[in-house]
């Protein structure tokens, strides 16, 4: 039988050295292992043929704890000059060590006929440059099947295979870019300690990632597809991972995933964020040990145990974390809760506010291009304090604010239907700091914010606004000039006090009350003149404005105090008025007064203190003069009373 296998060897050698001839090569080595047959050619090239493979005895490599695996046959190619490999197809099984700290080898061929790949196969092979993994294989019982394959670049693996076993290519430093399929299910430690690593791409399949890319301390680009359940322990760690996706597949997390990534600023869970199981609270707060980044939650339970840590305790999972809910509205539109500032992204009107009661919102940003707001934000008033309305929003259901006590910013807006209920609303204007549009406890079918120039620091009310509710510019400061419609009405009470720059405004006809104190304090203000449309006019309102004429018209109704202390020149009171109020001019600074036949009695403290009164024309028919009537008027000369006067 030995004979006969000697003359098998024999007949081999005979039949390759001839082959070798004819190739301008010749085999220098040749032999058999198993059920596997071998040969070496003077350019190094090493081929073999057959079935299994058998493992081999392990050289300088490492081996598992257990042993399993080793061999007790050295592969008969170790200490040859072997430069390149093609295992030929029918070959099923690449056995443990077989390749192992072989450094002059540079390619490898691997046939679909490959099934299995076990330990160690090509360990340091220092000097292999490329590889191609066919689909078929099954390396889940392999470890570390290209580890430390220092020179290995270019990493194909087809579409089919599996399992890649674990620490398949650990530490092959020049891998620069790697596509994995979606067929691989698990990824152990596959790729970690590729520090030139810089990119990986990943597809739908995928389920278990463990320490995939641990230590790629290049890598900047990579992806968790959708399929993926398992999230488990160091895969991401020490890389530098700018910003990281996690599916809403991911059920479970485990310790320190993202330590050390230094240059991560951005981690949106998709969904609740996964579980991570029972390794002790030490675990918990690896996560993010040593990362700075903000962390998306798309959390739809309330009770959901990281949320309820981290809301309370931002660094309970390590690192500096900003924790940011977020989640879908209606339509395009999208939310993000960040240090209790609610933003409101996308585009067109928001019906919905998904958004539980139990969150803290502080304030409300409503982005560019929100066109409409119609759902109601008295549910998150407990602590609402600011809401900024967009540019872009046509129309802002009143019933939305109703409720509410916090300040509005917006540049121009209209409040549409009925304001319920006791509100006290501030509006601002972010361009134009300080200046506030309030609207307090109305009841007018239509309100309209106002927009106001931050370059000339006017205000223009659009047409349309019938009112300028109670104390809507008080105290406002910046405010040098206004502009009123057609429309308006009414001026409320206080609605421009103490604006001490206000200039100049119009007063159109049409507007038929100026409630109290309006203008008062407005010192800088110069108004031309009074519409005769004007009804009525509130004490003090114009208290210290500069008025070319005081016109009183037969319609209109001052109230007591009416034109105090306001710089006028000159008052006309027309045919027809009969009676006016107490103290109407009351420390005016009246040059003169023209009163008509109709009025036959001149109130108390009418012309009280009016110390630049020279001259007044009184009716002929003149009854009665009031007590103070002219108390103080120092420069007033009258040469005669009229008869009529029977009491004074």
């Amino acid at each position: 039988m030995k004979r006969l296998t000697g003359m098998l060897l024999l007949v081999l050698m005979l039949t390759l050295v001839c082959a070798g001839y004819a190739s301008g090569t010749e085999v220098v080595k040749a032999g058999t292992v198993g059920s596997i047959s071998w040969t070496l050619d003077t350019e190094g090239l090493l081929t073999i043929s057959g079935g299994y493979m058998p493992n081999f005895t392990k050289g300088s490599a490492p081996s598992r704890d257990d042993g399993m695996y080793v061999g007790q046959v050295d592969p008969p190619w170790r200490s040859l000059n072997v430069k390149n490999v093609v295992i030929e197809d029918g070959v099923t099984r690449i056995g443990s060590y077989a390749f192992s700290g072989m450094t002059a080898i540079e390619s490898i061929e691997i046939p679909d006929s490959v099934t299995e790949i076990y330990d160690y196969a090509f360990y340091k092979c220092t000097g292999l440059t490329a590889v191609t993994l066919p689909g078929s294989i099954d390396a889940s019982r392999a470890y570390g099947i290209f580890y430390g394959c220092t020179s290995l670049m270019d990493v194909i693996l087809e579409d089919g295979i599996e399992d890649i076993g674990t620490h398949t290519f650990y530490g092959c430093t020049a891998i620069e870019e790697v596509d994995i399929p979606g067929s691989v299910k698990s990824l152990d430690y596959t790729f970690s300690g590729c520090t030139g690593l810089t990119k990986a791409v990943l597809h739908e399949g995928t389920e278990v990632m463990a320490a995939a890319f641990q230590g790629c301390k290049k890598l900047e680009s990579a992806n968790i597809p959708g399929t993926v359940k398992q999230l488990l322990a160091n895969t991401f760690s020490g890389t530098a991972i700018k910003e990281i996706t996690v599916p809403a597949s991911v059920e479970i997390m485990g310790d320190q995933i993202f330590s050390g990534c230094a240059k991560l600023s951005k981690v949106t869970f998709e969904g609740d964020i996964p579980k991570i199981p029972a390794y002790g609270t030490s675990s918990r707060k690896n996560v993010f040990s040593n990362v700075k980044a903000r962390v998306y939650c798309h959390c739809s339970a309330e009770d959901n145990i990281w949320w309820g840590i981290a809301g309370s305790n931002p660094t309970y999972f390590g690192g500096t974390i900003t924790w940011v809910r977020y989640g879908e509205c209606n339509d395009d539109l999208t939310w993000e809760l960040e240090d209790e500032v609610m933003t409101v992204k996308g585009s067109g009107t928001l019906t919905l506010t998904p958004w539980s009661t139990s969150m803290k919102i502080s304030k409300i940003v409503f982005s560019q291009d929100i066109t409409g707001i119609e759902a109601a934000l008295k549910d998150y008033s407990k602590n609402l304090e600011t809401v900024i309305l967009p540019d872009s929003l046509e129309t802002l259901d009143a019933s939305v604010l109703d409720g509410c006590d916090c300040t509005i910013c917006a540049s121009a807006v209209s409040l549409t239907g009925k304001l319920l209920g006791s509100m006290d609303l501030s509006f601002e204007d972010p361009d134009c700091p300080g200046m506030e549009l309030k609207y307090s406890g109305t009841d007018y079918e239509e309100l309209h914010l106002i927009k106001v120039s931050s370059a000339e620091a006017t205000v223009t009310i659009p047409e349309g606004v019938t009112h300028i509710d109670n104390a809507l510019f008080q105290y406002s400061n910046t405010l040098t000039g206004a502009q009123f419609p057609s429309t308006i009405q009414v001026i409320g009470e206080k609605a421009f006090a103490y604006a001490r720059n206000l200039k100049s405004l119009n007063l159109p006809e049409g507007l038929q009350t100026i409630g109290k104190n309006a203008f008062s304090g407005c010192t800088a203000l110069r108004i031309e003149a009074l519409p005769d449309s004007l009804v009525s006019v509130g004490s003090y309102a114009f208290y210290g404005v500069t008025l070319d004429e005081i016109h009183i018209t037969a319609g209109m109704l001052p109230e007591k105090n009416a034109f105090n202390g306001t710089n006028a020149e000159r008052a006309v009171v027309d045919e027809g008025v009969t009676a006016l109020p107490e103290e109407l001019f009351s420390y005016a600074s009246l040059v003169s007064a023209s009163l008509p036949e109709s009025l036959t009695e001149i109130s108390n403290y009418m012309f009280h203190e009016c110390s630049k009164l020279e001259s007044i024309s009184l009716s002929s028919e003149t009854a009665t003069v009031g007590q103070y009537a002219f108390c103080n008027c120092s420069a007033l000369k009258i040469s005669e009373l009229p008869e009529s006067i029977r009491e004074i």
